[in-house]
């Protein structure tokens, strides 16, 4: 059974770094479209929308529902880490289609690392896990008030779910390095920006 799981966790894996190389090869052409693509969606005007603008979003959305489920069914394991952060990867692909200003990543990027302060040399979240639930509101303001997006808001909440489901240490500091990723390759992708 183990066997099973773990060439499907494979495959999954796979297949979500195929959609991100594909997202970064292509990341001019996906950038924007998605929020786009959200905000047609909901107001039912998908044929308003170019066809290009329509296969773009759908594949983006698609990478982020994978995204989500890979988190959701294997949580930090290092095989989704390594996704993650490798390039042309999960967060190189989020990065390179990001449109909110760095200052909102980066405020959000403080208070992960004020919590790592906080979480340092212990072994799960315990108390602290208060200052990770905390960063739901911030991000529920930002998304609110358009400063990010839906896909971004999103993906940040399911790996906020899996840190608290799991409470360990470790964990959170796998969620840290996914972040400080996003954040590296958003300056990549963006080195004008202040």
């Amino acid at each position: 059974m183990g066997e099973v799981v773990n060439v499907q966790a494979q495959n999954d894996i796979e297949e979500v770094i195929s959609l991100s190389k594909e997202i970064v090869e292509n990341y001019k052409s996906y950038k924007g479209v998605y929020q786009r693509y959200i905000d047609a969606k909901r107001r039912g005007n998908l044929n308003r929308l170019k066809e290009k603008e329509k296969k773009c979003g759908e594949k983006y959305e698609q990478f982020i529902e994978k995204t989500k489920d890979i988190i959701n069914r294997y949580g930090f394991s290092e095989d989704v880490v390594r996704a993650f952060i490798e390039p042309s990867g999960v967060a190189e692909a989020i990065a390179s289609t990001i449109t909110f200003k760095p200052t909102q990543l980066r405020k959000i990027f403080h208070q992960i690392k004020s919590i790592k302060q906080e979480v340092k040399g212990e072994a799960d979240l315990g108390s602290n896990e208060i200052s990770l639930i905390k960063l739901l509101p911030l991000l529920a303001y930002s998304k609110g008030r358009g400063l990010i997006s839906e896909d971004f808001f999103e993906l940040s909440k399911t790996l906020i779910a899996k840190v608290r489901e799991s409470k360990k240490r470790e964990d959170f500091n796998k969620f840290v390095d996914i972040f400080e990723a996003i954040v590296a390759y958003h300056k990549y992708y963006n080195p004008k920006e202040n």
